[in-house]
């Protein structure tokens, strides 16, 4: 014959797994195992008291139920699936993984999840694919291709070849540059003309 389940009872004693941190007479996952039928009874009060609340009305919704810690925590998303997934399908698993000892050292709701998750390999959820040129970094070259000149023969052909790519001819600026040297009215001529 099956044992009835006081639901304040299976919510207080969920409470008190989730923040006891090993205050019990024997481990947290012994405790977890031998009362799971509380635990899981408690999860599914919970998700079917929280419905499909989000945010404020969740909070509140958790509060209601005794569940503040919940609310504050940093991984209260982490929390409240966990208590999903116990009150779901594969709480029964769980429960039976723990009566088997396959759990490891479970000390809270969430951790009985993710050991029960790590012990059967099941894969996380799937990342978003990258965006458009996300994570790609640019390879940028301040190197001019091609053989470095050496003789000056060799670098007089690589400026005239960049002055050209600029839209003016090295020869003609060498002309004026010298012609302005030796006027020595240096910078004047360009300035004016």
């Amino acid at each position: 014959m099956t044992q009835t389940i006081d639901i304040k009872t299976a919510l207080n004693f969920l409470i008190v797994f989730d923040n006891a941190e090993s205050n019990f007479a024997q481990s947290q996952a012994d405790t977890f195992a031998e009362r799971f039928p509380e635990i899981r009874k408690a999860c599914q009060h919970i998700v079917k008291h929280v419905g499909k609340a989000v945010k404020k009305e969740r909070d509140a919704k958790l509060r209601e139920l005794g569940l503040a810690y919940v609310v504050n925590d940093a991984a209260k998303r982490d929390i409240i699936a966990a208590y999903v997934t116990i009150a779901g399908k594969q709480g029964t698993a769980i429960g039976k993984a723990a009566k088997a000892g396959k759990l490891g050292k479970c000390s809270t709701i969430r951790g009985a999840v993710a050991s029960f998750n790590r012990a059967n390999k099941t894969t996380p959820p799937q990342q978003r694919a990258p965006k458009s040129g996300q994570g790609k970094t640019k390879q940028v070259s301040f190197v001019a291709k091609g053989k470095k000149p050496v003789t000056l023969a060799d670098k007089l052909a690589a400026l005239e070849a960049f002055a050209e790519a600029q839209g003016f001819s090295f020869t003609d600026f060498v002309a004026e540059w010298t012609e302005e040297v030796e006027a020595g009215d240096t910078g004047k001529k360009a300035a004016n003309g």
